[in-house]
């Protein structure tokens, strides 16, 4: 400072000199904390932000916000709240409630946000309180992580995880409808055959006879539901030809109208032709006739619409969640659609992963087996089924099949009349089930032929061996212990490389005939069976030639 004399003069100065080193480099080393501090904000991927003790202000964010919220910083800024506006409108009520319970502690939660272009963000917001020297919280600062990928591929995990449990349970039910059916028509064959034979035997006005007739009737109902659920496994002794998708519904439209109750209209949207698939007639009908009744069964007693369109649509546009089966992997770039809506009563959407399964219903009315039909033959052709359907509104199902580039084939003349095959001689017959082979022998000598009966298949080539130019063709079962019907097959066509044989089983003939045994069968027959099929297999039979590989 400066001093003076008693003339006012300046007469000197007095300072003091301080050494101010350690401020110099406390604020060397704020300035170089600050720096870092910015250098790490603006260059993480998180955004972290600092608000006041409301977090109705913000006081600071890092430009991390820019790229996620798709907003400026400026912008937050001059509107604090401005970010909730990106929050979705389903987790607002979320976000606010978690702000405000988080008290002086920290908080953390995960909602969503909706970009600029409709695009759906995952955040993960975690604040803690910043305290003032009195210990009083006076701000808040945090860091909102963009998990998107995160969730994406939890999502992905879940959704593969169902999927495992579908195939495991659809894997499991196979095995169960599988070794049913073959219990089931191993028996049924017992019960059908006799009551066949013994009808045969009755006068057509006897009492007891109708009685017989109602039996057998309800017998081969219960054969039926097994074979139902064979189709339900996707095993088909149907051939596929190129159908006409649209064509084919036109056709069966007068049918489907004439079961409907009054007050449901059945409305169309069909093709003026195509698309062309590969399937067999008489299970599209079954395909057409189950969805169609799902859908006016779903209205009930109500006023109601049922509409069934076709279409072709990309691959691009078939979804991927509520699609069965299970890992369909679709390898065209176009499928044909056949599309069934409703406006009835709907499904939760916990029932929509149980619909397709066997004697699965939502509807008290239903019997539980159509959709499960329904998905066996799709299954079976390749193609896929999905459904869309809320509780209250309505349910749409839509069938994808591969398109076929083949031309629907000009009706031929059929030949005028096949050459009748001679009846009579003597059978070998193969059968492990003692009531099964007693009834088909039964049934055999009605037929006109001798019958020499084998319960196993070393038993049947001891037969042939010993008889070599006696025995006219085999019949032999399947599924027996010791020999099985291949390796009977095998070892008898060992003694008679020219014998025909007819193989049967309580299988479908998709599971049956999945061996890579070099010799075939003439025909393969499916127990139960009446002694009009066992005419007709036969007479098949012995028209084809014996062929290996």
């Amino acid at each position: 400072m400066v001093y003076y004399d008693i003339d006012g003069h300046i007469a000197g100065t007095i300072g003091f000199a301080l050494d101010i080193t350690k401020r110099k480099e406390a604020e060397a080393v704020l300035r170089e904390s600050q720096e870092r501090f910015r250098q790490l904000a603006e260059n993480i991927k998180q955004v972290f932000w600092i608000a006041d003790v409301d977090i109705t202000e913000t006081l600071y964010v890092s430009a991390a916000y820019e790229e996620i919220w798709g907003r400026t910083c400026a912008s937050l800024y001059a509107s604090p709240k401005s970010w909730f506006d990106r929050v979705h409108p389903e987790d607002l009520c979320l976000v606010t409630n978690n702000l405000a319970k988080r008290g002086s502690g920290a908080h953390s939660f995960e909602y969503r946000i909706v970009g600029p272009d409709g695009s759906i963000r995952w955040i993960l917001d975690r604040g803690f309180p910043v305290f003032d020297e009195t210990g009083e919280v006076y701000r808040f600062a945090g860091i909102a992580e963009d998990i998107t990928e995160r969730k994406r591929a939890e999502e992905e995990r879940a959704r593969l995880e169902a999927e495992n449990r579908q195939l495991q349970k659809a894997e499991s039910l196979g095995r169960m409808a599988g070794a049913i059916a073959h219990l089931f028509n191993n028996h049924l064959a017992v019960v059908i055959g006799n009551l066949e034979l013994a009808t045969t035997d009755l006068s057509g006005d006897a009492e007891i006879r109708k009685y017989m007739i109602e039996a057998m009737r309800a017998a081969r109902r219960s054969a039926d539901v097994s074979g139902l659920m064979l189709t339900y496994l996707g095993q088909t002794t149907d051939k596929g030809e190129p159908l006409d998708l649209s064509d084919v519904c036109r056709q069966n439209l007068p049918m489907l109208r004439d079961g409907m109750p009054e007050g449901i209209v059945l409305e169309t949207g069909l093709l003026s032709s195509g698309p062309v698939v590969r399937a067999h007639p008489k299970q599209m009908h079954q395909v057409l006739n189950h969805l169609i009744t799902n859908g006016w069964e779903s209205i009930g007693h109500n006023a109601g619409t049922v509409t069934l369109t076709t279409r072709i649509v990309p691959v691009s546009e078939i979804p991927k969640s509520y699609v069965r089966p299970v890992g369909w992997k679709p390898a065209e770039d176009l499928f044909s659609c056949l599309e069934v809506m409703d406006t009835g009563c709907g499904m939760a959407e916990e029932d929509l992963d149980k619909i397709f399964d066997p004697f699965y219903t939502t509807k008290f009315t239903g019997r539980g087996m159509g959709l499960a039909v329904v998905f066996g033959i799709v299954k079976t052709w390749g193609g896929a089924i999905g459904v869309e359907s809320r509780k209250n509104q309505g349910s749409t199902f839509r069938v994808f099949l591969p398109l076929v580039t083949d031309k629907l084939p000009r009706a031929s003349e059929k030949a005028t009349e096949a050459h009748q095959v001679e009846q009579g001689g003597t059978v070998l017959l193969v059968e492990d089930q003692d009531m099964v082979r007693k009834v088909a022998e039964l049934m055999l000598k009605r037929l006109g032929y001798e019958v020499l009966a084998a319960s196993d298949g070393a038993d049947a080539v001891k037969l042939l061996r010993e008889n070599p130019d006696l025995i006219r063709f085999v019949i032999t079962d399947l599924t027996m212990a010791g020999m099985d019907g291949w390796e009977t097959l095998t070892a008898l066509r060992k003694t008679r490389p020219d014998i025909p044989v007819i193989l049967v089983s309580g299988y479908d003939e998709g599971h049956a005939m999945t061996s890579n045994c070099s010799e075939r069968p003439q025909l393969f027959l499916q127990k139960p069976y009446s002694p009009s099929d066992l005419r007709a297999a036969i007479d098949k039979a012995l028209k084809k030639p014996v062929s290996t590989g």
